[in-house]
Formats: C-alpha cells, structure tokens, sequence
C-alpha cells in the first residue's frame, strides 16, 4: 500500500460521510422550502386528551426532518408519576400520523396518532393505545397546541 492509496481512501471515505450528512441532514430541510402548502410544525407542543372522563396533558417535543418527524411525549399523570414516550412518523398534506411507545422497557404501552393540521396551527384527531386495565384498545380525540 503506497501513501497515495491511503489518502485516497481516507479522502474517499470523508467524501461519502459528507455525502450521508447531505442526504439525512441538509436535503430534506432544503426539500421542505418546496413544500409550501406544509407548514414547519417542529418544536414544542402541548396535548389534551381524555379517558375515563379524565382529562390528561402532556408535552410533545417534536422534530421535523422533511416529511419524516420524530420526538418525545411527557406525560406526567401526578407529582411523582411520569410517563416518557418516544415517537416517530410522518406529516403529509397536513396530515401528522405516528406510532409512540414508552421510553421505559418494562412498560409495554404503545399506540399510534393521526392528527389533522388546522387553520388555527393546531392539530386535531385521534390516538389508540391498549389499556393497561384490560385487553381493549381505547380511542380517544387528541388535540395538540403549539406551547
């Protein structure tokens, strides 16, 4: 192996590195200006949703890459009792769609989300997840504002 084989690889190497930034980082944020009929909806957001004639809010902090966006929801049912979940999905002609499940491994909880952007800057739908109670599925309207 001679030194110009080396640098060449190295220089190779880099190149392609950049190459998957560009792909994963910059293109779809520059793809996004294109889309104008879709607003930027990444950052922070505050949710509302019942069960049990409940009322539950938590804190979504929400990031966009494109059409792809991904996230964290708190939940926070007490003082002392927190709930943390991890989400991922996509937001296409102003539909926001996703799956979430909890951040802790002994938990099971999971569900997924189809909200419709509104006029307001606000989304509005619903979100299904299984009962920790028993085996049905509980649906639920989920409204999301913008903190």
């Amino acid at each position: 192996m001679t030194l110009d084989s080396i640098f060449g690889a190295v220089v190779g190497g880099l190149l392609v590195l950049g190459l998957v930034w560009f792909w994963n980082s910059l293109l779809p944020n520059i793809l996004q200006v294109f889309y104008h009929h879709e607003p930027s909806i990444g950052g922070k957001w505050k949710t509302t949703f019942r069960e049990d004639d409940k009322e539950f809010n938590e804190s979504v902090t929400l990031t966009q890459k494109g059409r792809r966006i991904k996230g964290s929801i708190v939940l926070r049912e007490s003082d002392d009792e927190t709930t943390t979940y991890k989400f991922q999905g996509t937001f296409r002609y102003l539909i926001l769609s996703g799956t979430y499940e909890s951040t802790d491994p002994s938990d099971y909880e999971q569900g997924a989300f189809a909200l419709r952007y509104t006029r307001h800057g606000t989304f509005t739908g619903q979100h299904i997840l299984l009962s920790r109670k028993g085996e049905q599925l509980i649906s639920s309207d989920y409204e999301w504002i913008r903190a």
